[in-house]
């Protein structure tokens, strides 16, 4: 039995820091945005679901300065995978950190998550073996 975890951070850009307080090699992540085209962007939004790649299917691995507006809200994604064989109680701890830089044009970057806006789903899934 595969065990996920979904956590929604809405924030800035696209430095991140990890810290995990488990054995490590339990845990798989997967850092992403959501797909631009699904969700509003004064309010964020968006969603894992099937990981289909596309500005309008589930999430995008690269952000495009097209997509977006001065002010806009975007919304980052980080699949936790934790491994079937995981044992006991453990917990994993990520701070996410952005800078004000954009990595393509000078002028373009950024800001701080003003509404500190972030959720959590858990789900649990069966696959055939």
């Amino acid at each position: 039995m595969k065990r996920s975890v979904l956590a929604l951070a809405i924030a800035g850009s696209l430095l991140m820091a990890q810290g995990a307080m488990a054995d490590g090699g339990d845990f798989q992540l997967d850092f992403t945005a959501a797909a631009p085209l699904t969700y509003n962007h004064t309010t964020g939004g968006g969603a894992y679901d099937q990981r289909a790649v596309g500005r309008d299917k589930d999430i995008v691995e690269s952000l495009e300065g097209g997509d977006f507006a001065c002010g806009d809200t975007v919304t980052y994604l980080t699949q936790i995978r934790v491994d079937a064989g995981a044992a006991g109680s453990q917990s994993i701890t990520m701070l996410f950190e952005f800078t004000a830089h954009a990595t393509g044009q000078q002028g373009i970057a950024l800001r701080d998550n003003i509404a500190g806006t972030s959720g959590a789903t858990s789900t649990r899934k069966s696959r055939p073996r």
